[in-house]
């Protein structure tokens, strides 16, 4: 018994360029300003809103009744899934 097989013809690799990386290169002076600010400013007014918010109008009892709801909240997500 001769079984004859044959190929399916081959088509030539299609040539890929490489992707040069998102961090390649020279960045403007003012995107990379641009930039600083974006991720430094939240958390300076992060740092800068827990005294004022403490000083004026945040008591114990607030922060107390904050971390309550959010164990209860917490658990309760835990234990739907």
């Amino acid at each position: 018994m001769d079984t004859e097989t044959t190929a399916a013809p081959t088509r030539p690799a299609a040539v890929r360029r490489q992707q040069k990386p998102l961090l390649d290169g020279a960045h403007s002076t003012f995107s990379l300003a641009t930039l600083w600010v974006f991720v430094t400013l939240p958390f300076i007014a992060l740092i800068a809103a827990v005294p004022i918010a403490w000083g004026w109008g945040l008591t114990a009892l607030d922060a107390t009744m904050a971390v309550v709801a959010y164990l209860i909240t917490g658990f309760g997500v835990t234990v739907g899934f």
